[in-house]
């Protein structure tokens, strides 16, 4: 079934589709303005999928030619994404239509569920608070699942809520989550690591909706201390922490594994440490990422 807005024409059929990225040059927006109302004065339809740059241009080229365009939504029909493309919408509904198969207020499906990160502590006897990993004297080791979610604690079946989730997330999406570690008892902790104890997971098997692309290379992350102006990764260096290609959630998990931990500043635990956890979809993410989701877990440990 598809959802219409707008006038499906016979001749429609003859079409020819534009797309491209989204951070277009001015040359590739002209360019891309340029073969379109060239084609809609040939008489061709001109589909594209409203998104911004080379789709926008593509769409505006053919009205300016007093062409016909169609645009293939990933939301809804009545949900316009992206919102400021409000008004072209209206435009090409004047001069064609707007296509989807999703339901009219569906919110956006085509984008990339960017990541989930989960938090662990090594002592399973301690004490967890929302948005907090308390530590206390226990000396056990092992691994309890931690949540810095609204709810707190384990989800029903054991598994690990996030600190932070993102979905349905465009190339260039910055998200981010805060953790707090404090040490409520009474040893002094001399030595505070993180690692990832598994590899960096992209959901979904690769098929032609989801994608076939490993997010976890298309991630990128920041791990920051906040209470000390310290980049942990991925520079290890003073002051904020730079987003990069070259550290992203795969990397983070294949330099800091288990038995390879990074080390942390404990100065100051027993008050409290709050660290940002950042990430962002690489701007050059493309078709073949959409749809799945990157996940990691992260293990905190403590010895005095």
């Amino acid at each position: 079934m598809l959802f219409v807005r707008g006038q499906i024409l016979p001749t429609d059929g003859i079409a020819v589709a534009i797309v491209g990225t989204r951070h277009a040059t001015q040359y590739g927006i002209a360019q891309a303005d340029r073969l379109a109302a060239g084609l809609a004065r040939c008489g061709y339809c001109v589909v594209s999928g409203l998104a911004r740059g080379i789709d926008a241009a593509a769409h505006r080229g053919a009205m300016k030619a007093q062409g016909r365009t169609l645009a293939v939504l990933g939301s809804g029909v009545l949900n316009v994404y992206p919102p400021e493309h409000e008004s072209l919408a209206n435009e090409v509904i004047a001069r064609g239509a707007l296509i989807s198969e999703n339901p009219p207020h569906s919110p956006p499906l085509s984008g990339v569920s960017l990541a989930s990160v989960n938090a662990q502590s090594s002592n399973p006897g301690n004490v967890f608070e929302i948005g907090q990993i308390v530590f206390d004297n226990t000396t056990q080791d092992g691994t309890t699942c931690i949540s810095a979610a609204s709810s707190g604690g384990q989800t029903s079946n054991g598994g690990c809520r996030p600190i932070f989730r993102v979905f349905n997330a465009v190339p260039g999406t910055t998200a981010s989550g805060r953790l707090t570690l404090r040490n409520a008892g009474t040893v002094p902790i001399q030595r505070l690591v993180v690692w990832a104890p598994q590899a960096c997971a992209s959901a979904s098997a690769p098929n032609l909706i989801h994608g076939s692309g490993d997010l976890c290379g298309r991630v990128w992350l920041s791990l920051h201390d906040d209470s000390h102006d310290q980049c942990y990764f991925p520079a290890n260096q003073a002051g904020p922490c730079p987003l990069a290609a070259s550290g992203t959630m795969a990397s983070f998990a294949g330099s800091y594994g288990p038995g390879h931990e990074l080390a942390l500043s404990p100065e100051g635990l027993a008050g409290g440490l709050t660290y940002t956890l950042r990430v962002e979809l690489d701007p050059a993410a493309g078709n073949e990422d959409m749809g799945r989701a990157a996940s990691m877990d992260f293990s905190w440990g403590i010895s005095s």
